[in-house]
């Protein structure tokens, strides 16, 4: 199993630069799919907690399906859960990519 973790991103059109960072991120953890691996944004693994990700809406399952079909062929298998909440309440996003 393989989780990445992120402390903030976007697939805003405002923030091009972000947006191609979190697509290319996409395209790594999905090269070689064998198993189920996860993006978990709003967690930061050095300070062991996580922060609430204020535009956690933006990942909507649809929208961030089109931000990918633009860009990566074939299109990554995944589901998104941008409601997410830690114990402490911090509101976080869960993206999962399956293996074809």
């Amino acid at each position: 199993m393989c989780c990445e973790l992120k402390r903030s991103a976007t697939i805003s059109r405002d923030s091009l630069a972000d947006r191609l960072d979190f697509v290319k991120l996409i395209q790594e953890v999905n090269a070689d799919l064998d198993e189920d691996k996860f993006i978990v944004i709003g967690a930061d693994q050095e300070e062991r907690t996580f922060y609430d990700v204020p535009n956690a809406a933006e990942f909507d399952p649809a929208k961030l399906a089109a931000v990918l079909a633009k860009y990566l062929q074939p299109h990554p298998r995944i589901e998104v859960f941008n409601n997410m909440r830690s114990d402490s309440g911090a509101q976080h996003v869960l993206i999962v990519l399956g293996p074809d």
